[in-house]
């Protein structure tokens, strides 16, 4: 039987290929980054979002899918499709250089909050970034950066 551990060390090692998009903004810079991938027959989007630069610099908001549904799909797929996430992440790391990467998810799903404590704990310190959560919301912080708010 696997472990939690053995689960949470699949996810950082089996990603499948994805293609991205970026959109521009007026002045040239990126407004949003566009990635899809399939996973089992699955669609998976991931869309980077720029936050309004007035309230915090280089800050990036994180929505992701599946099949055009974010709730968990129970299907064992999990695996994968986290895996892709995270190498998508990584990716748009690499590309922008974000100084803050924020998303949510239902503060009632206590069994994908404990999930996601653990992942992005995880993530975040291989990346180079810190999290911080407050209900439902997660927020991975470049090291070296503060940031309000």
């Amino acid at each position: 039987m696997k472990t939690f551990k053995n689960f949470l060390d699949e996810i950082f090692t089996k990603p499948s290929k994805f293609n991205k998009k970026i959109d521009k903004q007026k002045d040239g810079e990126p407004a949003s980054y566009n990635y899809k991938s399939t996973v089992n027959g699955k669609k998976i989007v991931v869309k980077m979002l720029r936050i309004d630069e007035r309230l915090i610099k280089n800050s990036w908001e994180l929505y992701f899918s599946v099949d055009g549904e974010t709730d968990v799909t129970g299907e064992g797929d999990g695996i994968a499709i986290f895996s892709t996430v995270l190498s998508v992440i990584e990716d748009f790391i690499t590309s922008q250089d974000p100084k803050v990467i924020e998303f949510s998810i239902d503060p009632f799903e206590e069994t994908r909050e404990k999930l996601y404590d653990r992942m992005v704990k995880r993530f975040s310190a291989k990346v180079g970034y810190r999290f911080r959560k407050q209900t439902g919301l997660y927020r991975l912080i470049r090291k070296g950066k503060k940031v309000s708010k």
